[in-house]
């Protein structure tokens, strides 16, 4: 019996490249098909990213709507509240002139002080001495050379009215000295009195008009 052998390299050699060819040309198939679908999967997931988007601003939206009209029943709660507190206040509110209320009671402090003083000094009962009792306010001034207004207080015993009220400024001279020059004065012999201020008077005083009727005003007597 004869053994026969075949040669099948070529056979198989020829198997091979196709084989290799038919995967040469399903890789091309493939990326071709990718190629082509590359932009239906791009517009794909645009679509899927632009209902996210959506999605998320209509949340905010949502939330937002909510927050605005919860800060708009806070804010219209706040203006009752405080319309109601300035309708009480406006009724149960008084004017009080403080600066008034300091004056008297500064005066009426000093008055206490003087009246103090005359009870534990012991004086004879034929002694005829007068004594008369001030009281003096200064008000700070920026009037060029005027820097204090002065109002004086003359009462002829601690627990009266005063006699004698005064207001006056106190300018310095060219000597060293200062000079005192009277605004208004009232009294209970003479009335009221006003100074009348002019140029003249005023280049006496060494001031400029326009304060000297400025300071004038200070007086509130």
């Amino acid at each position: 019996m004869n053994d026969s052998y075949y040669d099948s390299s070529a056979v198989d050699n020829y198997i091979k490249e196709l084989s290799e060819r038919e995967t040469v040309k399903t890789s091309a198939l493939k990326s071709e098909v990718l190629r082509r679908n590359a932009p239906m999967l791009a517009l794909k997931y645009v679509g899927i990213g632009m209902m996210i988007l959506l999605i998320g601003f209509g949340i905010k939206q949502a939330l937002s709507y909510e927050r605005t009209n919860i800060s708009q029943v806070i804010h219209e709660n706040i203006n009752d509240q405080k319309g109601d507190h300035a309708t009480t206040s406006s009724e149960s509110d008084e004017v009080i002139d403080i600066e008034l209320l300091l004056k008297e009671s500064e005066i009426e402090k000093n008055l206490k002080k003087i009246n103090d003083s005359m009870q534990s000094s012991s004086l004879d009962e034929d002694d005829e001495t007068v004594r008369d009792f001030y009281i003096y306010d200064t008000i700070d001034t920026n009037l060029g050379k005027i820097d204090q207004v002065i109002i004086g207080h003359s009462f002829s015993n601690p627990g009266s009215e005063a006699d004698y009220v005064f207001c006056y400024i106190s300018v310095p001279g060219e000597n060293g000295l200062f000079n005192r020059f009277d605004l208004i004065s009232i009294g209970e012999e003479f009335g009221r009195t006003e100074a009348e201020l002019n140029e003249e008077i005023a280049l006496s005083m060494n001031v400029k008009l326009k304060n000297l009727k400025k300071a004038k005003t200070k007086c509130g007597i």
